[in-house]
């Protein structure tokens, strides 16, 4: 049973993540697994996926009144112990840390079956470092510290962030193998094979991400507007240059007033909307892609580029270092130096075909090896061979 904060039919990052993994399961198991899915969303009009059982306990309520949430709480947990009894649930796979009070009920009832997956910021630094706003919060935080200790099964899209885990959410912010816990990783994977590599030699760059405050700030998209202008600033720029930002939000007019101030609208295009064919068509017809968050998880964006074979620019300390090969798929950028990611961008416009199609033949190797749904499907089952 995987439990899901977003899922099918909505295309977020995360609920396209989800989808993926199940899918996975489901076509390279052959049979061998019975996979479930539990979500709050509801499915609207849309038909479930083919071949998967999805549970959906989409019941309306208020944090406001504290009766009303303890009756919620009570009814959307009976309703889902129901169903892991019903069906003989052997493995509850929480796809993230982040309802705790929920998840620390399921862990009292079965606790051996419980695993956590950690995705992101949400499931780390904003739990560690957040500062709570009233007692709900408080008691919330204190909740996931008491469930992420006592869960046996943690496992994370990526090796930075299981590194944090360890660090941070055990006793003493001491960790080892001696610890009672098993931890492992277990990829996104895009949903797709690896295409054929296609060398693009354009100067075209695309990046993508929310244009909320913190969406602002989280996907580095200043550090990357005032990249393009150093550039444009030295006179670096091709005549055919052009960075394209797929995204929308309440800070497009800022965005938008400083790509005009810096004189820069000429070479960046900004797309409000695209659908998941269209970001596919744009990935497919530029040079390279390029996210300098200040921190993020395993991006599905950057997961379905390197599905593609693009060649990336990718900034470090997060949790993408895993997908990036300084030097080889792509080129690494210091976080928040926006200098430092002017000089990676002059470097990847100076390669030539030969040079980027050996960047683009190590991404789609790269997730052919560690991505694909074949291999995501092979590090589901080392999990569940080694783990408690």
């Amino acid at each position: 049973m995987f439990v899901v904060p977003d899922f099918y039919p909505n295309s977020t990052g995360f609920a396209n993540a989800s989808r993926n993994l199940v899918e996975s399961i489901i076509r390279y198991g052959n049979d061998k697994y019975e996979v479930f899915v539990f979500t709050d969303k509801p499915l609207l009009n849309n038909k479930e996926l083919k071949g998967l059982v999805v549970y959906r306990y989409n019941k309306t309520f208020t944090l406001e009144n504290r009766m009303t949430y303890r009756y919620f709480f009570n009814k959307r947990y009976k309703f889902f112990k129901n169903i892991i009894i019903k069906n003989n649930i052997d493995i509850i796979f929480f796809e993230t840390n982040t309802f705790p009070f929920f998840q620390e009920k399921a862990l009292e009832d079965f606790s051996k079956k419980v695993y956590v997956r950690i995705h992101s910021t949400a499931d780390t630094e904003v739990p560690v470092f957040g500062l709570p706003k009233n007692n709900y919060e408080k008691k919330r935080k204190k909740c996931i510290y008491t469930f992420m200790q006592n869960v046996n099964n943690i496992v994370s899209t990526s090796s930075y962030y299981l590194d944090f885990v360890k660090h941070y959410y055990m006793y003493d912010n001491v960790y080892s193998m001696w610890d009672g816990k098993s931890y492992g990783l277990l990829f996104n994977t895009a949903g797709i094979d690896s295409s054929p590599v296609k060398v693009v030699n354009n100067h075209h760059f695309l990046t993508m991400g929310k244009m909320s405050e913190n969406g602002l700030t989280q996907k580095g998209l200043l550090d990357l507007i005032k990249a393009v202008f150093i550039l444009f600033s030295q006179k670096a720029l091709p005549s055919d240059f052009k960075l394209i930002i797929i995204g929308n939000g309440t800070q497009l007019p800022v965005v938008a007033n400083l790509i005009k101030e810096l004189s820069i609208d000429k070479y960046v295009e900004i797309v409000k909307q695209a659908t998941h064919e269209e970001v596919f068509a744009f990935m497919k017809s530029v040079r390279s892609i390029i996210l300098l968050s200040r921190y993020e998880g395993q991006s599905m964006f950057i997961t379905e580029s390197i599905a593609l074979g693009k060649p990336l620019i990718l900034s470090d300390n997060n949790g993408m270092q895993d997908m990036l090969l300084d030097g080889v798929n792509g080129l690494s950028v210091k976080t928040g130096d926006y200098y430092d990611a002017a000089d990676k961008m002059l470097k990847m416009l100076s390669f030539n075909d030969i040079e980027l199609e050996e960047m683009c033949k190590s991404s789609s190797e790269l997730y052919r090896r560690k991505y694909s749904g074949k291999a995501v499907y092979q590090q589901f089952e080392d999990l569940l061979r080694f783990t408690k």
